[in-house]
């Protein structure tokens, strides 16, 4: 999977929020405060990724190659490439290089191996690789600089979403009892 090029923050952050709404819409009465204060933390735990953090000092290379068929001369030629590929474990959640921060470098270099548990970039094996690997890994880190970024504003938002329908429904609670304080019979 491309780095960076999933689902966007914003988008990401949306549906984070509505969710931990729904939940706290669907709280009893009955100790709802404090319910309310539990469903806000395990919310914010749930949905603001912590920024995973790239061990660049643990890379490792892979040489591969490529054969590509390219036209010249109107014949078909097989071109071998030889490349090398970069490997950046890192230790963190893995979703963070799947969303798509709001302000990002397009085109960053690099996927996300398949266990999940580092980043490859691959790089032509020539005299410009480690020039071009640390291009790449400048791009890796200002794009996780901005997801960092969107986490903490997502949770300034949820916080500031999630305390206003607390605040709604304990009035709804409040008007619900000075109505029902003025009827006939007891109401549960």
């Amino acid at each position: 999977m491309s780095l960076f090029r999933g689902q966007s923050t914003g988008s990401y952050g949306n549906g984070a929020i509505q969710t931990a709404v729904r939940a706290i819409e669907r709280l009893p009465k009955a100790n709802f405060e404090a319910l309310a204060a539990r469903e806000i933390e395990q919310a914010l735990r749930d949905a603001v990724i912590k920024t995973p953090q790239l061990h660049f000092e643990a890379r490792r290379g892979k040489r591969v190659s490529e054969e590509k068929v390219v036209r010249e001369f109107g014949q078909h030629v097989v071109h071998k490439i030889d490349y090398v590929d970069v490997i950046v474990p890192f230790s963190g959640n893995k979703t963070a290089f799947q969303l798509s921060p709001s302000h990002q470098i397009m085109n960053t270099m690099g996927t996300l191996n398949t266990d999940g548990d580092a980043i490859v970039i691959r790089l032509p094996d020539d005299e410009r690789l480690e020039q071009q690997l640390e291009s790449a890994i400048s791009q890796i880190s200002t794009n996780l600089g901005n997801f960092t970024e969107d986490m903490s504003a997502l949770a300034a938002e949820m916080k500031q979403v999630l305390s206003g329908v607390v605040e709604r429904r304990k009035q709804l609670f409040s008007e619900q009892e000075a109505r029902d304080t003025t009827r006939s019979f007891p109401i549960d």
